[in-house]
């Protein structure tokens, strides 16, 4: 009898201890759950502000086309640096296509932006007339070099790079006499910027849109990036707006999506001689 009640005993020790390991991993299962809950939610937050970003900008860009053209002060000149291209992936190389295709909106919206595509490889090219109706048409120059092979003598002087490198030194003033150098990157790996690299190595000058120094950022909870890397359409629609407007706080508002986090207000001591962040 003390044998079986011996053996029932620990038969219930065993069953004891398999519920505690059962509840145990109810509790972790149940936390992992609730983590995958939780970034399935920041997910679809994030989903939902660019669907909303991307319609802001939508209505933007066709109240922008209905209106009419546009004289800047001083002539623009772009270079689009396409010699990224061979780096990326299928997708990126589709995206940077379409901003492509917005830059020539651009183009035709405003009088004296001039720009050229350095770079193009047929490959590309061929790749561009199938995602954008009409890019074979384009009037602008092409060139299948690169700009240090086809601008010569004292002109590759002119060259100024535009980089997103936080460690460049900001945009203030445009000159109608510089070539302002754009990389033809779209990088969704955020490798850092090859831009300033070729800057450096060829020994140009590079500088950023001067974003920190005329915004704040959001300090409300949200899912702010922080970003200043824009689309390549976008950094061309900011110089023409401050070429325009001779108002980076302008210029940048309208171009910087939402999701960014950074906050451009208006007020009379916020001009280029004044940055915020001096």
């Amino acid at each position: 009898m003390l044998d079986v009640e011996r053996i029932l005993a620990e038969f219930a020790e065993i069953t004891v201890e398999e519920d505690r390991c059962s509840k145990k991993n109810e509790n972790r299962l149940s936390k992992q759950e609730k983590a995958a809950r939780y970034f399935e939610k920041i997910k679809q937050s994030r989903l939902a502000k660019r669907a909303e970003e991307r319609k802001r900008q939508r209505t933007a860009r066709k109240r922008r086309n209905r209106e009419e053209k546009i004289v800047l002060k001083e002539e623009l000149n772009i270079a689009i640096d396409l010699g990224f291209e061979v780096q990326m992936n299928k997708k990126e190389s589709t995206h940077l296509a379409r901003q492509l295709g917005r830059i020539w909106g651009l183009q035709k919206r405003y009088q004296g932006l001039k720009t050229q595509l350095f770079g193009l490889t047929p490959d590309f090219s061929e790749n561009c007339q199938k995602i954008v109706t009409g890019f074979d048409k384009f009037d602008w120059k092409t060139h299948d070099k690169t700009a240090h092979d086809v601008i010569r003598g004292s002109d590759l002087d002119k060259l100024i790079y535009l980089t997103p490198d936080a460690d460049a030194e900001p945009l203030l003033e445009l000159s109608k006499d510089n070539i302002y150098v754009i990389g033809g990157i779209v990088d969704e790996t955020g490798v850092g910027s090859r831009t300033k690299m070729k800057a450096d190595t060829s020994g140009h000058k590079s500088y950023r849109l001067p974003i920190s120094e005329f915004s704040r950022r959001n300090t409300e909870k949200g899912n702010w990036t922080f970003n200043q890397m824009l689309a390549l359409n976008q950094v061309v629609e900011a110089l023409c707006l401050f070429s325009q407007t001779s108002d980076w706080t302008t210029a940048l508002a309208t171009v910087v999506p939402a999701r960014t986090g950074f906050i451009f207000e208006k007020d009379d001591q916020n001009s280029e001689e004044n940055p915020k962040n001096e």
